[in-house]
């Protein structure tokens, strides 16, 4: 029964949807009709700004930590990794709307912070080298879950927390399916920091 509570609590901070309430309260629009139609953070950013942008994504990565850190409380490392796919799942699948939400990178990466921080900490520097490079964030960020399931290993994380890792690498890349097809396509917007991308 703990462990079916840390689920529905994971999920449910998961529906704290920021890009969503962000928008009606800054703008008084439904993100959704805007940009990528993409409640996560990177849309955000692309839409309201980047003040808000980064407001969203600091909540993301906060519900994400705090999910697991619930979990961790109610069942134990089991408990933790639970709620943590399930705030992702949440976060990516919101019943509040209807099931479409984001990507879930900044709430996988809240996650992986509370889970493996030094993982985490690896991820970001992937992903900022990546985007530093290419100026492509959806390649950063892809790249930077990629990293999670091999430096949980190397770090020597156990089999629990490399499945987790890779569950965040296979629901990231499925979600950023269109992303990949403009970047084999050469039609991925590349960053802008002024009103452009984030995770």
């Amino acid at each position: 029964m703990r462990y079916v509570l840390a689920i529905i609590v994971g999920y449910i901070f998961g529906n704290v949807m920021s890009a969503y309430f962000a928008g009606k309260r800054l703008q008084n629009i439904d993100i959704r009709e805007y940009g990528s139609g993409n409640t996560g953070a990177t849309n955000a950013w692309r839409v309201l700004g980047s003040r808000p942008g980064i407001f969203v994504v600091i909540i993301d990565i906060l519900k994400g930590f705090i999910a697991v850190a619930i979990g961790k409380l109610i069942g134990g490392s089991t408990g933790a990794i639970l709620a943590g796919i399930a705030v992702i799942l949440g976060h990516n699948y919101p019943a509040i709307l209807k099931f479409k939400g984001g990507k879930g990178v900044a709430t996988s990466l809240g996650v992986v912070l509370f889970l493996m921080p030094w993982v985490a900490l690896t991820c970001i520097l992937v992903a900022f080298i990546t985007i530093r490079a290419s100026k492509y964030v959806s390649l950063g960020s892809m790249l930077g879950m990629i990293s999670a399931p091999i430096t949980a290993w190397i770090y020597g994380y156990g089999k629990k927390h490399i499945l987790m890792a890779l569950f965040i690498v296979i629901l990231g890349i499925a979600r950023h399916r269109d992303n990949i097809k403009r970047l084999f396509n050469g039609t991925e917007n590349k960053i802008n920091l002024g009103r452009g991308h984030f995770f």
